[in-house]
């Protein structure tokens, strides 16, 4: 015997006896265990999982049927206030007469009470006076009370309401009302202002319907939303209409033929829709049964709430739902469970066998055999590792073949690269040759400047002297109009050397456009040139000099009507780019478009194809546009000519506005 053996505790030796077991069956254990823990929680969570499913339908069950009892309810206020309309146009108030009252009135209300089952129906003068009835028990000439709701009527509004009518009102309304009351009762109520011929407000045409004791409406409800759904020798639903937290109409049977009327809501119901005056959803119990329920404040003519309607579903049927999906789950999973211990003995005998494969083929892939893939029969830990091992041949001969192939494409990478730096290169001393010719430009712009304007004052001091038949005068002219077009080369190169920093303001680009061919369209109607506008009036507005910007619009008008010598079309439009983040103004005419060896270089400056041009128009139109944060481009549109496109970003404040996805 092992004395240290001896020594150790009974926990430890189980472990190491854990540990010398074999590999086959320490793997089945602790799959086994795994098995066991993840079936046990696989079944609470799934237990849990279900139980809120199914409530969670119960409850999106009950709001829709909440929205279909609130729909029937607010039927039953719109027949109403059908009713009382028709008769309040009826020509018997048309030709009332106040001083002359019609004892007919009293049986036409209790006619009209009747088709339109209305409890009570009484018209009064715009002082408040009763003048007629329609319970011929009621007494009439009495002063009505002049509330709120009286004074929107006469305002001349039409309301139809959920109200709390107090005893007194019902008896003066009509006396059977309150025979068998106590208190205040909920009453739905319609009224309409009645006019005269000429639509002045002569009076006040009002009805109701008491709901306490009156099942119709709650009735009606449940034979809509739940026919003759029953769970037993229960009711799957109930309804009721609360005033307060009272029940004033229900469906809920007392056992001995009656109604559960007068009996107090569940404290769940009266918090949230009496007391905060919102809808609520929820368990709630009644009569020793548990409902999900839903209720709705019921909300008078001023806002306050007057009481409540609410429904419930038995949650009986759930549970027993809910029981039966987690009995079949548990089952399920069992049955899973013993299949897989079945499977896993099989499994465990071959879970070794792949190991002394991947050994020797590690020594092989060791003497450089980098083809070699072994065979992967399972998912599990060996069969991963036998991916892994897969993947790491089959890395180790590309990276053999990308090593020998980059050893082969080195050279022409060199070149590739060389070529590229080159290209930088390039445009870097482009860039630096355009800003030493802009900065060029502007100091012999200032230089010659002064020259020329000297130049053209005397030529024009000596045509004034010179007479009609000089010679010299022909010289003279000469002279002025090529000062003056020295001067405009000038002024392009002050223009071109971004000498003057914009002034921007915020300004709408459709109205400098329509200002552009405004002043252009004699020049363009000269040369036998349509201009065609098509702007977008929502564009929004755009921080801009509004003056270069309008020189950049000139000068394109101008080349377009300049390359249509036998006339043509010009179309200007103005749109929101594709991506919604930026303003474009196109300007395509009908001409025959700039030639391909041309189109990258007719923003270069001093780059001209006109026998009197300067080449340097489009070269500061490009300047004024990139000043501005914009860009400009040209292509040629087969059947239209050139099109030239200027972009322009949009505000982030007006992206936002607009909803513009990025």
């Amino acid at each position: 015997m092992n004395p240290q053996y001896d020594k150790m505790t009974a926990a430890e030796k189980m472990s190491l006896r854990f540990i010398d077991l074999p590999l086959r069956r320490k793997m089945t254990f602790v799959i086994l265990a795994i098995l066991c823990l993840g079936g046990l929680f696989s079944i609470i969570l799934g237990m849990r999982l279900e139980h809120r499913t199914i409530v969670s339908l119960a409850e999106t069950r009950v709001r829709h049927d909440m929205a279909s009892a609130r729909a029937i309810y607010a039927s039953f206020l719109e027949n109403m206030m059908t009713a009382v309309t028709i008769a309040a146009e009826a020509d018997t108030f048309r030709l009332f007469n106040s001083a002359r009252p019609d004892n007919g009135l009293n049986s036409i209300l209790a006619q009209t009470a009747q088709i339109g089952r209305l409890d009570f129906l009484s018209f009064s003068d715009t002082t408040g006076r009763v003048i007629a009835r329609s319970d011929p028990a009621a007494k009439t000439g009495n002063i009505r009370d002049r509330d709120s709701f009286f004074a929107r009527i006469l305002g001349g509004e039409r309301i139809s309401a959920t109200r709390i009518l107090s005893l007194e009102s019902l008896r003066k309304e009509s006396p059977r009302l309150a025979e068998s009351g106590v208190g205040d009762a909920l009453v739905l109520v319609a009224a309409v202002p009645v006019r005269d011929r000429e639509g002045g407000i002569i009076g006040i045409l009002s009805g109701g319907r008491r709901i306490n004791g009156d099942n119709e409406i709650v009735d009606r409800i449940k034979a809509t939303i739940f026919e003759s759904e029953r769970y037993g020798d229960l009711d799957a639903g109930v309804v009721t209409i609360f005033q307060g937290d009272v029940r004033a109409a229900t469906t809920l049977d007392d056992g001995r033929g009656g109604r559960l009327t007068g009996t107090r809501a569940d404290p769940a119901f009266r918090r949230a829709a009496l007391e905060k005056g919102r809808p609520w959803t929820g368990r709630a119990r009644v009569l020793n049964e548990w409902y999900i329920g839903a209720s709705e404040p019921l909300l008078d003519h001023d806002g306050a709430v007057a009481g409540m309607l609410s429904l419930g579903l038995l949650e009986r049927p759930f549970l027993a739902l809910r029981n039966e999906v987690i009995a079949k789950f548990t089952g399920l999973g069992v049955f899973i469970a013993a299949v897989l211990l079945m499977l896993l003995t099989y499994l465990m005998t071959r879970l070794t066998r792949p190991l002394g494969d991947m050994v020797a083929a590690a020594s092989r892939v060791a003497l450089g055999d980098l083809n070699l893939q072994v065979s992967v029969k399972s998912r599990d830990e060996i069969g991963e590792l036998g991916e892994a091992f897969n993947r790491m041949t089959t890395e180790l001969r590309k990276a053999k073949e990308h090593l020998l192939q980059w050893t082969w494409t080195l050279e022409s990478r060199v070149a590739e690269r060389t070529r590229e730096l080159q290209n930088i290169q390039e445009s870097m001393a482009r860039s630096e040759k355009m800003a030493s010719l802009g900065q060029l430009s502007a100091g012999i712009a200032h230089e010659i400047n002064n020259p020329l304007t000297a130049i053209l004052l005397n030529a024009h001091l000596l045509l004034e002297k010179a007479g009609p038949d000089d010679p010299a005068a022909a010289a003279l002219r000469l002279i002025a109009e090529e000062t003056e077009r020295c001067g405009w080369i000038v002024k392009g190169l002050l223009e071109y050397s971004r000498q003057t920093q914009p002034e921007k303001i915020s300004v709408d680009i459709n109205i400098l456009i329509e200002r552009t061919v405004g002043l252009l369209s004699g020049q363009a109607w000269a040369r036998n040139v349509r201009i065609v506008q098509d702007l977008d009036r929502s564009l929004p507005p755009l921080f801009l000099d509004g003056a270069k910007i309008q020189q950049v619009f000139w000068n394109l008008i101008l080349n377009s009507c300049e390359a249509m010598p036998g006339g043509g079309e010009i179309g200007v439009s103005s749109r929101r780019s594709p991506d919604g983040r930026h303003v474009e103004v196109v300007f395509a005419d009908s001409g025959p478009g700039i030639p391909k060896e041309n189109i990258g270089r007719i923003f270069d400056p001093f780059f001209t194809t006109k026998p009197s041009g300067t080449g340097l128009g489009l070269a500061v139109a490009c300047g004024i546009v990139e000043q501005h944060g914009g860009t400009i481009a040209v292509r040629n549109e087969t059947g239209r000519g050139a099109v030239f496109t200027i972009q322009w970003p949009v505000p982030e404040a007006e992206i936002g506005n607009k909803g513009i996805s990025a």
